[in-house]
């Protein structure tokens, strides 16, 4: 099982490192197609931004591909994304960065997703304008950083995740089946 985690970790750091999709900027809950886009090449990253007024609230998704990873693999990827702001860094706490994310950003969370380009990782945050520089350094904070090692608290969040998934299948049994 260690041995699988590390794996996984290595293919989610190579992703991460490697292979950003996009980075998206928006402020509106219709799609960011309904709106005028600009569309550019930053440092070899695609960048799409849509011109809607965002009453100086930035919002940025990081997509990350994951093209290529087995379904076992995928799943790992998805407990993964949960786990990314739920865990220690390098320089924060559990519960020093979870206070650090609540006090200064909007909304912060990291998920696996499928589009009909195929599946990616997505890590969103949004946060006042002012508190821009902070919600990149805490972006960075979680995705590089973030300490895998602790195999107590990656437990509990494994044991977290299933009984969440059996209460789900529980109270929703006929969208399971």
């Amino acid at each position: 099982m260690k041995l699988k985690v590390i794996v996984i970790l290595a293919i989610c750091a190579a992703v991460i490192a490697a292979s950003v999709a996009a980075i998206t900027m928006s402020g509106s809950s219709t799609s960011w197609l309904e709106s005028a886009v600009a569309t550019e090449v930053e440092n070899g990253v695609t960048v799409i931004r849509p011109h809607v007024a965002t009453d100086g609230i930035l919002y940025l998704d990081l997509c990350f591909s994951l093209a290529g990873l087995s379904d076992d693999e995928l799943a790992d990827a998805a407990f993964l994304a949960e786990a990314l702001g739920e865990l220690a860094t390098e320089n924060y706490g559990t519960m020093e960065l979870r206070n650090e994310l609540d006090g200064r950003l909007g909304g912060f969370w990291v998920s696996a997703e499928s589009y009909q380009t195929g599946p990616r990782l997505v890590a969103h945050v949004s946060a006042l304008e002012s508190r821009k520089e902070d919600a990149l350094r805490l972006l960075k904070e979680v995705l590089l950083k973030t300490r895998f090692d602790d195999a107590q608290a990656v437990a509990r969040l494994r044991t977290q995740r299933r009984e969440r998934l059996e209460r789900q299948a529980r109270s929703s049994g006929r969208e399971f089946a």
